[in-house]
């Protein structure tokens, strides 16, 4: 009897273990799908409730929180990365300090910002945008509004982290995707029928943002557990100041990596090829809405993997997480590449749009699928601690893209500015990764270039040629569309079969079923 409960014990954690994956997975996706697809669905409501002027203020709000991600991401990576820890070593006290220390430091933070834009509303309402039709009144009040809004962005940014890390991803997602629908339906609602005003848009954000973080910080508690006696200890976070650094520079160099060129093209381009630029970059950034969750998902176990000394376990996850993305990803990809001019031409609803912008996004739709590759081994080598390679490359990356667009862009126009985005995106596949299998998962880079990317690919890329051949006679748009989708179904399954990690799991599941 004791043989047999020694036997069925592995099989029974390995069970619950892939079982918690295929929910957070799950889970992530639609959390980060609600996101983009309200975005999507209420932005045309509030240009037409507030007017393009109001607007840009909801653009400078969009701005300004990607700008303090630089923060809000090194904070994430840092306190994520302790929450594992603490999970798989079973003690929260450390976690519950680290916590707290940020949250004090945070409130200091956020009280001085919020004080400085109160102290300051009327200067910035008088002076700081060009504005015509908007008031300086609507716009301080809209100014103090959105700092408060922004500040308690970065507390949901504490929580996420932890709950991310200790795996409670579909608690998260739950509050997450109410708290989405709150924000953006709620503000909706307002502005279209009880106070149409940017004012008021900022305000009712500040308020779910407020509730929101008080919904997060409760539920991260009761994870935790032993909050009641946390302390602040700002040693604790000054002696992971190589951490945060290196995060802070790696963040610094992604915001130049995705901003520089549309900056740069703004001028270097006609304000005409500028547009079917962004719009075409726009639409190839929706690729990597289908890494983020793998990455994510994967991240608290390659943590957990690396601490416990677990290397076996640390390399199965980092190739199960690598054949997800180029499985996924890489289907997608494909299908969109092949179906680029139907889906913009819906998406738009402006045939001759489209065919400008589908060669563009095409090539940045490979470019994306070369980035992609790189989540997994960026998030492998901060489960160990490690931020200096991704920010050196990162660096050079800017420092090559900016005399590169110079040259480039008045010559081949925007195709050669996509152009430069798969080159560099190439390099750091070709050359930058192998930094990092000489310092860890030494041993893999073979097994990782092969069998985690080319061989999921070649089984996505021949059932997708071969269906779309039969199907390239298919004219009406939702022939087109359900031609797309039975092309992606068909890829999805070649190259799941062509991963050796997911099949194997998949037969295993099945014969554990039987």
């Amino acid at each position: 009897m004791n043989g047999t409960r020694a036997t069925i014990a592995p099989v029974i954690k390995w069970l619950l273990g892939v079982e918690m994956l295929r929910r957070n997975l799950v889970a992530n996706f639609l959390g980060q799908a609600s996101g983009a697809l309200l975005a999507l669905l209420f932005i045309p409501v509030y240009v037409r409730a507030l007017g393009m002027e109001s607007f840009g203020l909801i653009g400078l709000y969009s701005a300004l929180f990607a700008v303090l991600s630089i923060v809000d991401s090194s904070i994430q990576a840092l306190l994520g990365r302790s929450a594992a820890q603490s999970r798989a070593a079973s003690q929260m006290s450390g976690l519950a300090d680290k916590l707290r220390s940020f949250e004090v430091s945070l409130s200091l933070l956020a009280s001085a910002l919020i004080l400085c834009v109160f102290l300051g509303s009327d200067t910035l309402g008088e002076h700081a945008l060009n504005r015509e039709a908007l008031d300086v009144s609507t716009v301080g009040t809209a100014f103090v509004a959105m700092s408060v809004a922004l500040s308690l962005r970065l507390f949901e940014g504490l929580y996420r982290a932890c709950l991310m890390g200790m795996e409670r991803q579909v608690a998260f997602n739950a509050i997450y995707i109410v708290s989405q629908i709150c924000r953006w339906g709620g503000a909706a609602v307002i502005v279209s029928w009880l106070s149409p005003s940017i004012s008021s848009f900022f305000i009712w954000h500040a308020f779910t943002a407020a509730a929101t973080v008080l919904i997060l910080a409760l539920t991260t508690y009761r994870s935790i557990g032993q909050m009641g006696n946390a302390t602040v200890r700002f040693g604790s976070l000054w002696e992971e100041r190589r951490f945060i650094g290196g995060m802070m520079v790696i963040s610094i160099g992604a915001v130049l990596l995705t901003q520089t060129d549309k900056l740069l093209l703004a001028k270097l381009l006609p304000l005409a090829q500028f547009g079917d630029y962004a719009l075409a970059a726009t639409a190839a950034a929706a690729l990597l809405l289908f890494v983020g969750p793998i990455s994510d998902a994967l991240y608290p176990r390659l943590v957990a993997h690396w601490t416990t000394n677990s290397q076996a376990g640390y390399v199965e996850n980092f190739h199960l997480g690598a054949q997800l993305v180029a499985a996924l990803a890489g289907t997608v990809a494909l299908v969109a590449i092949a179906f680029a001019n139907t889906i913009l031409s819906i998406w738009t609803r402006d045939p001759e749009l489209a065919q400008r912008v589908t060669p563009i996004f095409q090539i940045l739709l490979l470019g994306n699928l070369l980035n992609a590759f790189m989540w997994i081994p960026y998030r492998a080598q901060l489960a160990a601690g490690w931020t200096g390679l991704a920010a050196r490359i990162n660096l050079t990356a800017v420092l090559c893209l900016v005399p590169t667009l110079f040259v480039v862009t008045p010559v081949y126009g925007p195709t050669g500015a996509a152009w430069v985005w798969v080159a560099l995106n190439f390099g750091y596949l070709s050359i930058g990764v192998r930094f990092m299998f000489r310092r860890i998962l030494r041993n893999e880079e073979f097994r990782w270039y092969l069998w985690d990317i080319a061989i999921p690919l070649c089984g996505a890329a021949l059932p997708v040629a071969i269906v779309t051949l039969l199907t390239k006679n298919v004219v009406t748009p939702f022939s087109q569309i359900g031609s797309a989708a039975l092309v992606f179904l068909i890829g999805i399954l070649g190259a799941t079969l062509a991963s050796s990690i997911l099949r194997r799991r998949i037969l295993n599941k099945l014969l554990v079923s039987t």
